[in-house]
């Protein structure tokens, strides 16, 4: 799990143009990112969670989802006839 975890953020930041910010960490926005998706968690409680503002989370959210659709072209490939 931690390395397909690690290898994730790695094309995040190399394909995908993810960057730190002031505020997170690449790692911490894709796990706040990955946490949202999996448990559908409200933006509330990733306040509490990472203690951070909405508007922190909310920014994060969007530039990983941004990065991940970068990413298209690695992660979906056409099916060969």
């Amino acid at each position: 799990m931690d390395s397909s975890y690690l290898k994730l953020c790695d094309l995040l930041r190399s394909v995908g143009k993810l960057r730190d910010t002031r505020q997170m960490e690449v790692d911490e926005m894709v796990a706040c990112f990955l946490n949202i998706l999996a448990h559908d968690v409200k933006n509330r409680e990733q306040q509490w969670h990472f203690r951070l503002l909405g508007s922190t989370i909310s920014k994060c959210f969007n530039l990983v989802l941004n990065a991940v659709l970068r990413l298209h072209e690695v992660l979906l490939k056409n099916p060969s006839l």
